[in-house]
């Protein structure tokens, strides 16, 4: 598995973190807060994490608690 650099970003904007891809050229979800931010990111690991399963592939090399650093 693997993406092209850019395909996702998270960019810290005046009013909350907004999320972009190289594949939707200027279009940009609405910011939102930091919270919701973590936990979409926690929500899509555990869904990639559950879908190798699926696949019979060990998920062992993502971390199952994502740790976030303080901004």
């Amino acid at each position: 598995m693997s993406a092209d650099p850019g395909l996702v970003n998270i960019v810290k904007r005046e009013n909350g973190w907004s999320v972009t891809s190289a594949l939707a050229p200027g279009a940009a979800a609405c910011p939102i807060g930091r919270e919701m931010l973590e936990r979409e990111i926690r929500r899509f690991a555990a869904k990639v994490r559950t879908d190798l399963s699926r696949l019979g592939i060990d998920p062992y090399f993502i971390p199952e608690e994502v740790r976030f650093p303080s901004l």
